[in-house]
């Protein structure tokens, strides 16, 4: 009988093939990554200063949880490739730390580094440095602010964890694919979306935002004011430099601006033809039999034409062919 924790010289260690609650944990986790990789860079872009709010709550929550997370790795065993076995489930636990500690330890330390509760203290704190201090320390505060895109770290074990959970559940291929590149396109619209309010913030006016926040009031639309307002207007630049459609509306205005958005259109079109050209193989793929029917039916319709059959023998063998793929479909089913 499997137990919750199987024992391996005197220590314990958890199977996630045979423990029920890890895949729940997984799935925990893989929403907590979600919600990282989306609130992380937003904060980052859009909020000049950290407030002790529900956000502020929210991510002290999930650092705690992380945290949980790296104890659980130190007894996770962990699946390998050995030359002469194949896939092997490691099982010993200094074997598991060793691999750990080589790994995913670093990035995992790295993304629980407390940047907001320092940011916190800094902003709460009144030292009189006088000018000359309050811009060093507003120097350094930016670059801690620039530290917590490091818990984007934590967003590359999503595949481990992908992999992971769908062993146990019955999905397609191609499903998980195309909701896949789904994800990637939208991420990489968001991400960067959120460097224009990186940008925005931090060189100096006139700039891409201040141009288009001024033509926005001409035209009667409003002062921008919001986040939401002008996380929008960002999104929507983005979206039209990865899906490289540039209606013009949006232009840089600085060098600074101009270089960014150069490695930006570069970068959000090879995502654009990764994505199109991974979507085209896997939907392509999803009715093999159907396009081989189809091949078929055409290499069929070439011999018809060209012995000139009659159309009633040419109308029984398409009946014929189609009743044998219907066949060989059933068959490959109960097989």
């Amino acid at each position: 009988v499997r137990s919750v924790r199987t024992r391996t010289k005197g220590d314990y260690v958890i199977d996630p093939r045979y423990v029920g609650w890890v895949a729940y944990w997984d799935l925990m986790v893989g929403v907590l990554l979600i919600f990282i990789a989306l609130s992380t860079p937003f904060e980052v872009a859009f909020f000049e200063e950290t407030k002790v709010d529900t956000m502020f709550v929210v991510g002290r929550l999930i650092d705690s949880l992380f945290l949980i997370d790296v104890c659980l790795q130190f007894f996770m065993a962990f699946q390998t490739d050995d030359r002469m076995l194949g896939l092997i489930w490691v099982k010993d636990n200094r074997a598991i730390a060793s691999n750990y500690l080589r790994t995913w330890f670093i990035v995992d330390v790295i993304g629980m580094v407390p940047v907001d509760l320092i940011l916190l203290h800094i902003q709460q704190s009144d030292d009189g440095q006088g000018v000359g201090g309050a811009r060093r320390e507003m120097k350094f505060v930016r670059l801690l602010r620039a530290m917590r895109l490091f818990k984007l770290l934590r967003v590359l074990r999503s595949n481990r964890l992908l992999r992971r959970y769908t062993d146990r559940i019955s999905v397609p291929y191609a499903s998980v694919e195309l909701v896949k590149l789904i994800a990637m396109l939208l991420l990489a619209s968001h991400w960067m979306a959120c460097i224009l309010g990186i940008i925005k913030m931090n060189v100096a006016e006139p700039n891409w935002f201040s141009v288009r926040k001024s033509e926005m009031v001409t035209s009667g639309y409003g002062p921008l004011n919001s986040v939401g307002e002008q996380y929008v207007v960002a999104l929507h630049f983005a979206v039209m430099t990865v899906t490289s459609i540039g209606y013009g509306d949006i232009v840089p205005q600085n060098t600074v601006e101009y270089m960014a958005l150069t490695v930006m259109q570069l970068l959000g079109g090879c995502t654009w033809t990764y994505v199109i050209g991974s979507a085209c193989s896997v939907v392509s793929a999803l009715d093999e039999s159907g396009a081989a029917f189809r091949q078929t039916m055409d290499r069929l319709n070439a011999l018809i034409k060209e012995k000139q059959l009659t159309p009633a023998l040419s109308r029984r063998l398409r009946r014929f062919f189609e009743h044998t793929a219907r066949r060989a479909r059933i068959a490959g089913y109960t097989t």
